[in-house]
C-alpha cells in the first residue's frame, strides 16, 4: 500500500491518518490496536515539534522513549514505542526505529500479591452470603484450573460435559490391570494422607500433654505460695500475741 506522508507536513493530516489506519487494517490490527497506535502516535507528533517527517532524526526519538520512562511504566512505553516503529515502517525510515525497554519477567508472583487459602475461602463465603452464587463459582473455577479471565467464557456447562464423557470413553478402554493399578495408587494415596493426619493428632497430643503437665507445675506452685502465705500469717499472728503478752 502506498502512502504520501512521507516529506510532507508532521502536522498529520486527517488523509494520512487514513492511510496509516488502512494499513493497519491491512496487517490484520484489531480495532483495538489500530486506535491506540492512531492515538500514540498523535502524541507524539505533537510533542516533537518538528515541520516534517524529513526533519526528525533518531536523537528526537530517543529523547521522547527518555520523557516517556519518566513518565509512564515499561510496559506502556513499550506499547508506545511498538506503535512509533510501526508508523516510522510505513514512513519507509526504519532508522528511525527504536529498541524496546528491557522488562523483568516475574515467573512468580510476588508474596505480597498472593492470595492466602483463607483469603480465598473469605471470598467464595461472602460471595454466597450476598447470594452471587456464579460469583462464587468463577471464583472456584479459576482457583481450581488456573484460567485466566479471558477463559472463562469458554468454561461452559456443554465444555464440561463433552470432557466428562471424554474421560468415561477413556475409562471404558482401561484393561483390568490400569483400574486396578489406579486404585492401588489411590489406596495408597488415602494411606499417606491417613498416616499424616494421625501424625498431626499425636502431635498435637503432645502439645496437650506438655500444656497439662504446665498447668499442674502452676496450679503446684499457686498452692506453694498460698500455704507460704498462710505461713507467714500464722507467725505474724503468734508475734503479735507475745508482743501483747510482753506489753
Amino acid at each position: 500500500m502506498g502512502h504520501t506522508m512521507t516529506k510532507q507536513s508532521w502536522e498529520w493530516k486527517k488523509s494520512e491518518q487514513e492511510e496509516f489506519r488502512l494499513y493497519l487494517v491491512s496487517q490484520e490490527r484489531s480495532e483495538n490496536t489500530v486506535e491506540k497506535y492512531l492515538r500514540d502516535v498523535r502524541r507524539f507528533c505533537a510533542h516533537i515539534g518538528k515541520d516534517t517527517i524529513g526533519d526528525i532524526e533518531r536523537e528526537d526519538v530517543l529523547c521522547y522513549k527518555k520523557w516517556l520512562l519518566e513518565r509512564y511504566k515499561t510496559a506502556s512505553v513499550n506499547s508506545m514505542l511498538a506503535a512509533l516503529n510501526c508508523c516510522f515502517r510505513f514512513l519507509k525510515r526504519d532508522e528511525l526505529c527504536v529498541q524496546n525497554c528491557c522488562v523483568q519477567r516475574l515467573f512468580f508472583a510476588q508474596e505480597e500479591r498472593e492470595m492466602s487459602r483463607e483469603e480465598y475461602f473469605c471470598l467464595v463465603r461472602e460471595a454466597r452470603r450476598q447470594g452471587m452464587e456464579r460469583e462464587a463459582a468463577i471464583l472456584q473455577t479459576m482457583a481450581s484450573t488456573g484460567v485466566r479471565v479471558s477463559e472463562l467464557p469458554f468454561i461452559t456447562a456443554e465444555a464440561v460435559r463433552e470432557l466428562v464423557e471424554m474421560y468415561s470413553e477413556a475409562l471404558s478402554v482401561l484393561d483390568a490391570n490400569t483400574v486396578k493399578y489406579m486404585v492401588e495408587q489411590q489406596q495408597e494415596e488415602i494411606e499417606r494422607q491417613r498416616g499424616e493426619l494421625i501424625q498431626k493428632k499425636n502431635e498435637i497430643d503432645t502439645l496437650k500433654k506438655a500444656q497439662e503437665q504446665k498447668d499442674a507445675m502452676l496450679a503446684r506452685q499457686e498452692n506453694t505460695i498460698t500455704c507460704q502465705e498462710e505461713e507467714i500469717a500464722r507467725l505474724k499472728a503468734q508475734l503479735a500475741a507475745k508482743e501483747n503478752a510482753e506489753a
